[in-house]
């Protein structure tokens, strides 16, 4: 009985570690599709950012206790972009801290806003669904 325990512990230990050294292959890496968007994002380009979205993109949020969808395909994301750019004419927005499990791309996005002497920020759990080189789901996680 105690032989099996020791067997269960230590093939669970070699689970773990696999996995977690497979995770963190994966972590710190960056994608070329999210620069592209980033810096698509940074430039104000709605156009840019358009080609680089499926036909159906959905954008949600989720808050500590609701889960809204904020647009529904690129066209709305387009009008929204355009008002958004002319609301806060000098965002911009950065990613860190990436972790791929494909097709699910999570990072920690921060966006800055606001006049230089009183700049704003905020960041956010974000995590895109990417599938033929396309952003197809886009999940923001905001703190409360």
């Amino acid at each position: 009985m105690k032989m099996n325990r020791v067997l269960i512990v230590l093939l669970i230990s070699v689970i773990a570690i696999g996995c977690a050294g497979q995770e963190s292959q994966q972590q710190g890496k960056r994608s070329e599709l999210l620069d592209a968007y980033f810096l698509a994002f940074n430039n104000h380009d709605v156009e840019g950012l358009s080609t680089m979205v499926s036909e159906d993109i959905r954008l949600m949020s989720l808050m500590p206790d609701s889960m809204t969808t904020d647009l529904r395909g690129k066209e709305e994301l387009e009008t929204w972009l355009s008002g958004y750019f002319s609301s806060l004419p000098n965002v911009s927005s950065t990613y860190s801290d990436l972790t791929v499990h494909e097709p699910f791309y999570s990072f920690v996005e921060t966006a800055k806003w606001g006049p230089d002497s009183a700049r704003k920020q905020q960041s956010s759990l974000a995590t895109y669904l990417i599938k033929e080189n396309k952003i197809h789901r886009v999940w923001y996680y905001y703190p409360e």
